[in-house]
């Protein structure tokens, strides 16, 4: 069909190929429904680019996909070593790393993925590592999805949100055609262009099956024209297209003659116009007409052609053993389909295609005979390990239980106590702390009589450490240290450095050096999910001990690792504790953001805590309501986790939340919550608690305003100023307050003021500082602008007529809410402001 109606989309692909050619390159997301002309608008576009290399993949529809099925598509044509990569099973960020490094070359390259709305996980890694770089690259990237997709397993549609989101991301919809579209592509068919319009909808692929039809009586749908096409071939072509349609994807000719395609009736096929060639192997025009041809074979004719197939790619040493466990299980052929299956789950687990891993080991266990006990309990085992993966915890703890009840009916002690250490973590994440502990307890208790084994060093390790006394903590660990060094664990020596920096955090001791070992340790021999939870837990511990501005460029490099790698569950820890820290610095916004990207996803109870409490912190600070609805579920959850950390976390929100409202009665009580929590061996939460203590009962912090401000702690600077309680800290926290927005605090300062017989001066957040595009005051920008030109404190001072001391308050705000580290870095982000328009 020609192109028509779509000039401007047309020419968005060419300019966005034309940067990408410039050394800028370009994701594009082609979005429309089935058969709107996604791929005619890509051909297009390539019939008018020369000299570039052009590769393009497709996700399979109709079976659970081969993980990353369109780079196994284009991976010969990328670099010849990346096939080889793909087929010895290389660690997928090696892979990800050889696709970029393919890409990299001085040649432009278009990458064209079709249907994303059929990815499987590790293809969608995969693009979100690309888009991240493609900038960079001479490349193209093109994917197309359809709005229409079915219901199901969404989990393309939050990468696409991903996608989106990144700088070098444009994005094409494409409506269907118009009516003046449809008349001018019917006006040699001698058919009523509005009948056509009517029946079709302006969608391109059943406008051209109707006028491929070719009679002046109209089809019912485009699916009786596919039908009608299908019908006019013989008998023995139409079964010939009946298997094509089960085999489905690019069909190698070798595969449709092995299941009993003949030549001929690949030729009738092609001439049919229902299939194409595209380059060596065959494909239907569109899968809607794919479809309509599946939807007409009968149930045993279906498991007769299936059977046909399999044993065709089974002939052809098929190495795909997604496919052929899908046409084993349609066939009906069980046990091949079990092992296929079983087959397919490992890979596409060693890819990190958790969502297909889950699907293949749930058809293999439906498909498994009720004797094989042994494989049920592993293929359990690998199911629930997979669920955790995808944040499906009470899932996997479902999976676990019933692997548990297998291995006790096979005696096998070791496999049950490795689950119970297992299932011990899943409660953990659950927040449901005492089935958490007593988990863990009964791994170790399984597993001490088998000696000094692997299993039990890790159940020593993951003892609940939190929940325990600092002695049981440093205990157990000298316990696994020596499992550890007698059987050469590396990794588990790794978890003990992190063992080793909680037992000095919570004692006051030095926890970063271990931590820096673990890292060091960690990443370098690539214990990817052990580094991810280093650089959560150093992030943490900084933040924790308000290193917040030193604690940037751990958490961006940690962020930046643990996305490249897909440590889902750590880049949420990272996330939400990097929220918590932007709410101290003032960053509002930026706190709303990225709490509420985290728990938009699907992430678990404990890794939700950080961003609840960051966002009602927010929300309580400005005055929204909706804050209490926020904290309650982080409340009940610490809780419930009964470790003082997170107790100290959310009661003290809480105890905030009261404050602010004025009941401090409610407040103290909550306060005594808190504190019943903490033991001597958690200083930093005893601080916290002992802060609100003393803000409660009148007493003077111990720490200043200048103390905070040094730290970048804008709001904590504010809330230090009201409790010294004079008349000159209260308008100067006033004014504070009111820059940063924070409502709550500033209607209770104002509220001191006026009780001392004070006037409260400030009247709410300049219009100025809403203005100002990087949220500073009239002064603040002053202080910034000078700070460009190279004063010193003292040469501003003099400047603007202030003592040297008010300009260090000033610079400190400066450098807390602009979220950099130093007069230098503040001084490089300078923008002069126009004077406001009167």
């Amino acid at each position: 069909m020609a192109l028509v109606g779509r000039d401007r989309s047309l020419q968005q692909l060419a300019d966005c190929a034309a940067a990408a050619a410039s050394g800028f390159g370009r994701l594009v997301v082609v979005a429309g429904e089935a058969g709107v002309g996604k791929s005619t608008l890509v051909e297009a576009l390539r019939a008018e680019l020369d000299g570039v290399r052009w590769l393009t993949g497709a996700c399979e529809a109709h079976f659970t996909p081969r993980p990353l099925g369109p780079l196994l598509d284009v991976a010969a044509g990328l670099d010849a070593e990346l096939t080889g990569l793909l087929r010895t099973d290389a660690p997928r960020v090696e892979v990800f790393a050889a696709v970029a490094g393919a890409l990299a070359g001085p040649r432009p390259t278009v990458l064209v993925f079709e249907d994303l709305h059929w990815a499987d996980e590790a293809t969608l890694d995969l693009l979100r590592f690309l888009a991240r770089r493609v900038g960079r690259l001479r490349t193209l990237i093109i994917v197309t999805y359809r709005t229409d997709a079915p219901e199901g397993d969404d989990a393309w549609r939050p990468a696409l949100g991903e996608l989106a989101r990144e700088r070098g991301t444009r994005q094409i919809h494409l409506d269907p055609l118009d009516l003046d579209a449809v008349r001018e592509l019917a006006t040699a068919s001698g058919l009523d262009p509005v009948q056509l319009f009517e029946l079709t909808g302006g969608n391109a692929f059943f406008l051209t099956e109707l006028l491929a039809a070719g009679s002046a009586e109209l089809p019912h749908s485009a699916r009786d024209a596919v039908l009608g096409r299908a019908m006019s071939l013989p008998g023995p072509s139409r079964t010939g297209l009946e298997t094509l349609a089960l085999i489905g994807g690019r069909i190698g000719p070798e595969v449709a003659l092995a299941a009993g395609v003949s030549a001929d009736q690949l030729d009738d096929a092609v001439r049919s116009g229902l299939v194409q060639a595209d380059g060596a192997s065959l494909r239907f025009r569109h899968e809607l007409a794919r479809l309509a041809i599946d939807s007409a074979i009968s149930p045993h004719r279906r498991l007769e052609l299936h059977g046909r197939i399999l044993d065709g790619l089974l002939a052809g040493e098929c190495e795909d053993t997604a496919r052929l466990a899908f046409h084993a299980d349609q066939a009906g052929r069980r046990a091949e389909g079990a092992r296929f299956a079983a087959a397919a789950g490992r890979r596409a687990a060693g890819l990190g295609a958790h969502r297909e891993a889950t699907v293949q080991y749930r058809r293999a266990l439906r498909l498994l005979r009720a004797e094989q006990v042994v494989e049920r309990a592993g293929l359990l085992d690998a199911l629930a390990t997979e669920l955790t993966f995808l944040d499906r915890w009470e899932e996997s703890a479902v999976e676990r239980l019933a692997a548990i009840e297998l291995w006790r009916t096979l005696d096998e002690p070791l496999r049950i106590g490795e689950d119970l250490r297992r299932l011990g973590i899943v409660m953990w994440r659950l927040c449901r702390g005492e089935e958490s502990v007593r988990y863990s307890d009964a791994a170790v208790r399984v597993l001490e009589p088998l000696g000094a084994t692997p299993e039990l060093g890790w159940a020593y390790a993951n003892r609940c450490p939190d929940a325990r006394s600092l002695d049981a903590l440093v205990e157990d660990a000298d316990r696994a240290r020596e499992i550890a060094e007698s059987l050469g664990m590396l990794d588990l020596r790794a978890q003990l450095l992190l063992i080793e920096s909680e037992a000095a955090f919570r004692s006051s001791g030095d926890w970063e050096t271990p931590l820096r070992r673990a890292l060091e340790l960690t990443v370098g021999e690539g214990l990817d999910h052990l580094a991810g939870a280093t650089y959560s837990t150093l992030h943490e511990f900084l933040v924790t001990s308000f290193r917040i501005v030193e604690a940037e460029a751990d958490y961006r490099r940690g962020v930046a690792f643990c996305d490249d790698r897909e440590l889902a569950t750590y880049a949420s820890c990272l996330r939400g504790r990097r929220a918590l820290a932007l709410a101290e610095l003032g960053r509002w916004d930026d706190a709303v953001r990225l709490a509420e990207e985290v728990l938009a996803t699907n992430s678990s109870p404990v890794n939700q805590l950080t961003s609840r409490v960051a966002l009602a912190q927010v929300r309580m600070r400005r005055g929204d309501e909706s804050a209490e609805t926020v904290l309650d579920p982080a409340v009940g959850w610490a809780d419930s986790l009964r470790e003082a950390p997170w107790i100290v976390l959310t009661r003290l929100a809480r105890v905030e939340l009261l404050w602010l409202a004025g009941d401090e009665a409610a407040a103290w009580a909550e306060l005594a919550v808190a504190a019943a929590t903490v033991a001597p061996t958690y200083p930093a939460a005893g601080a916290e608690v002992e802060r609100w203590r003393r803000r409660l009962d009148g007493s003077t912090g111990t720490e200043s305003a200048a103390d905070w401000d040094a730290r970048g702690c804008a709001y904590r600077a504010a809330l230090a100023l009201i409790d010294q309680g004079d008349p000159a800290s209260l308008g100067e926290a006033l004014a504070r307050l009111e820059t940063l927005g924070a409502d709550g605090a500033a209607r209770l300062a104002r509220s001191r003021l006026r009780g001392l017989g004070e006037r409260a001066a400030a009247t709410g957040r300049r219009p100025s500082t809403r203005r100002n595009p990087l949220g500073l005051t009239q002064r603040q920008q002053q202080i910034l602008e000078l700070l460009h030109a190279g004063l010193t404190n003292k040469e501003i001072a003099g400047r603007l007529f202030i003592s040297a001391k008010t300009v260090d308050h000033h610079v400190s705000a400066v450098l807390a809410a602009l979220g950099v580290a130093s007069r230098r870095e503040a001084a490089s982000v300078a923008t002069p402001i126009e004077a406001p328009t009167r």
